[in-house]
């Protein structure tokens, strides 16, 4: 969308809540010199591009609303919202938009992918076109797994049309990236440390840094392949909050019930099988505590057990 964006010579600007802290999405914008604004993060407070005041219109693309906090406290009005193009499944009211494709798909690339079949593939050069279908390429593999979950006939055959088109390098180097010694560490202890209660698993990745939170989905996603195992909740403590990363395959799971037992949350949203739950990070009363390296394994596990009771209680 940003570079069909560019052809009809429109500035386009890329905004997303929160960090890029997992090592394949900061090896895929790297790849692609990828220019993004993060709102919500100190560091770009007195950056106007930050703010939705900046801004004429809005898409939503690969989200409808639920996980951007801009849209969840009425900063961009549905008059200014041109496009929603999205894959997670839809439950609550959607926001209105003069445009709207909402599908279930396994990846959101695979709907741009055939918008670029179907006719916007002959606005691109070369090796425009090439890059476009790199980028989504990848997004098709990293959203299904490598084509494993989630996947649906459009993936197939989005998969099918861009793998001629791709650039083999750029897949290589991003779907290869190493993980830091820190990162498998971090991974690994909350896995062994695992309580399983009736197909129901929980683990804490304790007190991590911004740049390592990637870790608390790979913990939750690892969680699922142990057997008899059908919903996973890894937790991780961050500064400012505690992220919290849901694996599901019970077609009963509600996502929405877990919000409702945490009304203190700051965010959350996903699809069917995966979501992610932000909470602030006075979760309980004692966690209003500063931390300090005396006390942080004690509120760790204040703020561990407060969770799992309230998962657990019906």
């Amino acid at each position: 969308m940003y570079e069909t964006c560019l052809k009809l010579e429109l500035i386009p600007i890329i905004t997303h809540s929160g960090t890029i802290n997992h090592p394949q999405n900061i090896s895929f914008v790297s790849n692609f010199a990828m220019q993004l604004i993060p709102y919500g993060s100190d560091t770009m407070k007195d950056n106007p591009k930050a703010k939705p005041e900046f801004y004429d219109y809005f898409m939503l693309l690969d989200g409808y609303g639920s996980t951007s906090s801009w849209f969840r406290n009425g900063k961009i009005p549905e008059d200014k919202l041109l496009a929603i193009i999205d894959h997670h499944d839809v439950e609550d009211d959607k926001p209105k938009a003069n445009y709207s494709d909402i599908r279930k798909t396994g990846a959101a690339s695979s709907i741009f992918a055939e918008y670029l079949k179907d006719g916007l593939d002959t606005l691109f050069e070369k090796e425009e076109l090439e890059n476009i279908a790199t980028g989504l390429f990848l997004g098709i593999m990293k959203d299904t797994d490598n084509l494993v979950k989630r996947v649906q006939p459009l993936d197939w055959a989005m998969h099918q049309y861009l793998y001629p088109l791709r650039k083999s390098s750029v897949v290589d180097d991003v779907i290869n990236t190493k993980n830091s010694k820190e990162f498998m560490n971090l991974k690994y202890k909350a896995l062994l440390e695992t309580l399983y209660e009736d197909g129901t698993s929980f683990a804490c990745v304790g007190w991590i840094p911004e740049e390592l939170r990637g870790v608390v989905a790979e913990v939750a996603d690892a969680m699922m392949e142990v057997e008899n195992t059908h919903t996973a909740y890894s937790i991780g403590i961050l500064p400012e909050i505690i992220d919290v990363s849901i694996r599901s395959d019970k077609s009963s799971y509600e996502f929405k019930r877990i919000e409702e037992k945490f009304p203190e949350r700051k965010g959350g949203g996903g699809k069917f099988g995966a979501w992610r739950l932000v909470l602030p990070n006075q979760f309980t009363e004692e966690s209003y505590i500063k931390p300090c390296d005396s006390n942080k394994d004690n509120l760790q596990e204040l703020i561990y057990s407060e969770f799992k009771k309230r998962v657990c209680d019906k």
